[in-house]
Formats: structure tokens, sequence, C-alpha cells
């Protein structure tokens, strides 16, 4: 069970206690799962967990993006995973570029955290990728909704399997969700069309929404910070949705106005 990324992934000295955290809350994850029944042929045993890419804590902005599950990744460690694949530019038999997940990720990242640059100066997700992770590029934290791996045949959300892991992970008056959004401590968190599993995060205020493409909140952590909580259209959505006025300019322009 890998819950940290292994040493092939190299972490600053000053983030080895936020992993460290992380892999403490992803043992008691794990063992709550398993005190629990299978769920078809899902036990603890095909957990993934995930958390933060190096030098996450370095950025002018620390971006929590939140997705719903991640796809045949049983029992691995998602950033371990992604990470190689972003290095590599392929994200399983999809190069970065051509993959709207991947892609729109590193736009939205690269845009918040330099400032909202116009959009023809924003590189492309194979240039953004090279120093991904780096002390020179840029970096964010990621983790799902759900700690189960969709092994289906369709790409389409298996919202049965999310249920099962958002209801066990809140078991015995728990919120492990809630507990990794504070230990990963974002100042802002990009979640995509995540409904009504939001409230799990915490305590969510509306804030005044004009924009169609997003529904933006505050989210209040249990030690008092607040932080902007911005809801898309998930990153994968292709029919009607283009990279800039779906997401990199109405999330961008909401993210300048909040984190003022």
């Amino acid at each position: 069970m890998s819950y940290i990324p292994s040493e092939k992934i190299v972490y600053p000295e000053n983030e080895k206690p936020m992993l460290a955290k992380l892999k403490q809350l992803f043992k008691e994850w794990q063992a709550l799962f398993a005190a629990q029944p299978a769920f078809r042929d899902y036990t603890a045993a095909n957990m993934v967990f995930d958390g933060f890419y190096p030098y996450y804590l370095a950025q002018k902005v620390k971006i929590l993006f939140v997705g719903r599950e991640s796809i045949d990744l049983h029992g691995a460690n998602y950033i371990e995973i992604l990470f190689q694949a972003y290095k590599d530019n392929y994200i399983g038999s999809q190069h970065i570029n051509v993959n709207a997940f991947a892609r729109r990720l590193m736009y939205i990242a690269y845009g918040i955290i330099k400032g909202k640059p116009d959009w023809n100066n924003v590189p492309k997700a194979d240039e953004i990728a090279k120093d991904f992770g780096t002390e020179s590029g840029i970096s964010f934290a990621f983790m799902n909704l759900s700690k189960f791996s969709n092994s289906g045949a369709s790409w389409h959300a298996d919202w049965e399997l999310i249920e099962n892991s958002y209801t066990r992970s809140s078991a015995g008056g728990k919120n492990l969700i809630q507990r990794e959004i504070e230990i990963l401590d974002p100042d802002l968190i990009i979640a995509m069309n995540l409904g009504d599993k939001l409230t799990s995060f915490g305590e969510i205020s509306d804030v005044d929404n004009t924009d169609a493409n997003i529904h933006a909140y505050q989210l209040k952590f249990e030690n008092g910070k607040i932080v902007p909580l911005l809801n898309s259209f998930h990153f994968t959505a292709l029919k009607g949705k283009t990279d800039y006025d779906t997401f990199y300019e109405p999330i961008c322009t909401y993210a300048k106005r909040l984190l003022k």
C-alpha cells in the first residue's frame, strides 16, 4: 500500500512533515475501510491515496484540486503515477496536450499562480510539465473524493462506487475528507462538479455568483481559516466546453478576485 510517493519523487525537506501527516491519515483511512464489508470486489487493499506534488508549499498560491475518482489505479499512489505521467507527457495513451483533464489542470494552475497571464501567453501543457514539481516550476495538491479507483469499461464517473467511498470516509463520526483538506492547508480549492458532496469539506457559504461556469463559495476550516472554494465543470467535460471560455477565464478571474 503506497500511502505517500516513493523516494523516486523528491520533495524538499520542509514538505516532509506534511507527507508524514498524510501518511498517518491514510493509515487511519485504510483501517476504517478495512473494518467495513467489501463493496463489489473492492476492499481496503484497493484504495488509492493522493496528496500534493513537490514544491507545493513554495507556490504563491497553494491550489488544491478535488476530483471525483481515479481510473484503474487500484492500490497505487495517485501522486506518484500522475507525476511520472506528466513528466512523460502521456496520460495512458493520450498526450498531455490532448488529454483534456491534464492540460486543463496545467493551464489553470499556471494561470492562477502566475497572476492570470493573457491566454496567448500561457504555455502548452507539455511545456508547463517540464518544470512541474520542481523548484523553478509550478505545483499543486490533488485529491479525489473517492479513494476507490473506477475499473469500469466506461470513463464516466461510477457514482455508486464514489458514494460508497464517500460514506465509508465518514463512518463512526469521522470526516477524513475534511481532515485531508485541512492537512493540505490550501489557499484556494477548485472542485470538479461535486454537487452536494462539497458539504464534506466543512462549513461552506455562498459567494456572489455571476458566471454560469462557476459556483463560488467560502470554506471555513475548524481553525477559523477561510479559503475560496470554486466548483467548476469537471475537467473532462467536452460537449460545448472550451479550455478558455469554460475553464481558464472564469476560474482564474474568480481566483484573482477572491484571493485579494
